[in-house]
């Protein structure tokens, strides 16, 4: 069975509502004609009855012999009870005679006699102030039955009529406001495979299809965000790993040249490993950038604690540099909003380029703030000129006053960057001499 489309499940419900509300509204309105009918038969028997009782007093008050023509002097036929004793009867069936006497006797203004569909009423005769007897009249209630089918029936035919057209209507207008967002959804759906820069650009949300054009004009960003993440990992990929494999195919290429020592093969092999490891730590790095970017909450850290971490794992490259590594903790505990493992891989490019570019000294400074904490990383080398502070993150990009003799680690300025800003911070670098960069992160 096909799922109901959205159009079909809001007729639907706006049929339920009018049937459900028409009903309603149909019964309400027959219950009160019904009520408003048996009150006008009730007046009219009354005024029968006191009609009838009027006439009666004044011929008693008159000493007159009631006769039976007092009827037509009412026009309407009627009993009349006085001292005791019937002094007018109409033709009536035994059982009007009957409900006619029991109502003159109990007191009581009405009584319906539902054999024959009708209702008496009763209203005293006065002679003066005494009351010497009952009048009874009596209404037929045939027409007032026939006027209330008649309405039940012509009621329930309206709102039959009524329920068609609203359902008519209903789902025309549902089908033209539907029809916006149709035209929206396949536009979207349309340029998420051929043009993921077209948006609807609709302004401010002011109504739902607006707040519906801007729902998509974000999904659409976080698409091409997400595909320019991708591209930029393949690109940052390709480019970080070029080097270590580079080094590794020239390694195995000298090593299978010919003959050699055995301690040139250990050499070769050690530089093979050492390439293998340069891309280890690209990936993981890579990795954890891509986790970052991805991550809807952050972990915690000390920024002393990984500083020092990191400034360990780099005493053997700068033991073969020939600089010292000095690491200055802040006066108190700096937490920052990002998990250790994030913090050492962005800081750890900023410290190996120190060992690297430095002549004797390298200094890791960690220092506190209200809203963010930084960590600078300062070498007694030549530094960043001025006008190459920002073109040094650029992937494959170096710094004029570098010595291209160096080699690289494999995770580049770019790539601490990209970390630290998936954090919520930054890199930046300071123009020389002397060289300083600083990755700053919130604070937790």
């Amino acid at each position: 069975m096909r799922p109901l489309t959205l159009r079909t499940r809001l007729t639907l419900a706006l049929l339920t509502g009018a049937i459900v509300g028409l009903t309603v509204l149909t019964a309400a309105f027959n219950l009160v004609f019904s009520v408003t009918l048996n009150r006008d038969a009730t007046a009219l028997a009354r005024e029968r009855a006191s009609s009838l009782a009027d006439l009666a007093a004044s011929e008693l008050a008159s000493g007159e012999r009631l006769r039976p023509e007092t009827r037509a002097g009412v026009g309407q036929p009627g009993w009349i009870f006085a001292n005791g004793r019937e002094l007018v009867r109409p033709r009536a069936a035994p059982v009007d005679e009957q409900a006619a006497r029991q109502l003159a006797r109990s007191g009581r203004s009405t009584i319906k006699v539902s054999t024959i569909n009708v209702l008496l009423a009763a209203e005293p005769i006065r002679v003066g102030k005494r009351a010497v007897g009952r009048a009874v009249a009596v209404v037929s209630l045939d027409p007032y039955e026939r006027v209330r089918e008649e309405t039940l029936v012509g009621s329930i035919l309206f709102s039959l009529l009524l329920v068609a057209a609203i359902t008519a209507a209903g789902r025309y207008l549902i089908a033209a406001a539907l029809r916006p967002v149709a035209r929206m959804t396949d536009r979207a759906a349309e340029w998420s495979e051929r043009d993921l820069e077209r948006r609807f650009a609709l302004g401010e949300p002011r109504d739902e299809l607006t707040r519906l054009a801007a729902t998509l004009d974000r999904l659409l960003d976080r698409l091409v965000q997400s595909l320019r993440r991708e591209q930029r990992f393949s690109a940052e990929l390709a480019h970080e790993l070029r080097t270590p494999l580079a080094g590794m195919i020239a390694q195995a290429q000298l090593a299978l040249r010919g003959q050699r020592e055995a301690d040139s093969y250990r050499r070769a092999l050690a530089d093979v490993l050492e390439s293998a490891r340069r891309m280890s730590a690209c990936l993981d790095a890579l990795l954890t950038a891509e986790r970052a970017e991805t991550s809807l909450k952050h972990g915690r850290s000390e920024l002393g604690e990984c500083a020092a971490a990191v400034a360990e794992s780099h005493r053997p490259l700068a033991a073969r540099a020939g600089v010292d590594i000095e690491v200055e903790p802040a006066p108190e505990r700096v937490l920052v909003a990002a998990e250790p493992e994030l913090v050492e891989r962005a800081l750890s490019p900023l410290v190996e380029n120190g060992c690297r570019y430095g002549r004797r000294r390298v200094r890791v400074i960690v220092r506190g703030g209200s809203e963010q904490a930084t960590v600078a990383v300062v070498d007694d080398g030549d530094g960043v000129a001025p006008d190459e502070v920002e073109a040094v993150f650029e992937p494959g990009r170096r710094g004029s006053q570098a010595d291209t003799d160096h080699g690289g680690a494999g995770l580049g300025l770019a790539l601490a960057r990209r970390l630290a800003r998936a954090a919520g911070g930054d890199v930046v670098a300071r123009p020389g001499p002397p060289g300083r960069f600083e990755l700053r992160l919130p604070r937790a």
